[in-house]
């Protein structure tokens, strides 16, 4: 049976360290790595959903806003690999918006990041560090983040700080990522 961490709004249920030795074992809005997408959503759905941002097609990106069966998000990013028919879940992200006050993002990034150290806590986290987007050519866009280095994987909590001619929303995003997909991600496939 898997084990879940629901990450909340306002706080964290934390499941024991000893446990958090595997991202599939934790699930936002009741999805896990290497689930199939289609377990969650009609086919239609994820291509309807599908987002064509890289230029490297190994894997597509799927976006769920304000679905109704979301209750504590109000957006579910994965990733599958592209010709994959059974939408195997290589990468899971709950997404909150913060259109309105990016500082918001920084400090609700902290209050998850600190519970997370207590989760991991045999396994340390990177500092917080800030780089500038790659998908932004002006180079104005920024994201902030603090990563966990998993046997089977990475969590990663990031806020986005997007500029205007990105004409994309400011986030939060709670992340588990296999290997396979982070170190793609890596290779700037933009």
């Amino acid at each position: 049976m898997k084990k879940l961490l629901g990450i909340l709004v306002l706080c964290l249920f934390l499941i024991p360290p000893s446990w958090a030795d595997d991202i599939r074992d934790f699930q936002i809005e009741g999805m896990s790595i290497k689930d199939s997408a289609l377990n969650f959503f009609s086919k239609s759905l994820i291509e309807k959903n599908s987002k064509d941002v890289y230029s490297d097609k190994k894997f597509t990106v799927v976006q769920n806003n304000k679905l109704s069966f979301f209750e504590t998000y109000d957006a579910v990013d994965y990733h599958f690999m592209t010709n994959d028919p059974n939408y195997i879940i290589y990468s899971i992200a709950g997404i909150l918006f913060y259109d309105n006050n990016v500082d918001d993002c920084y400090v609700k990034m902290d209050e998850i990041a600190n519970e997370l150290r207590i989760v991991f806590k045999n396994t340390p986290s990177s500092i917080k560090k800030t780089k500038k987007h790659r998908a932004d050519n002006t180079g104005k866009s920024t994201y902030t983040y603090v990563r966990w280095k998993l046997p089977s994987g990475y969590a990663v909590v990031t806020c986005y700080n997007y500029s205007k001619e990105m004409n994309s929303q400011n986030h939060l995003e709670v992340a588990f990522d296999t290997n396979e997909l982070y170190k793609w991600l890596a290779t700037n496939p933009y």
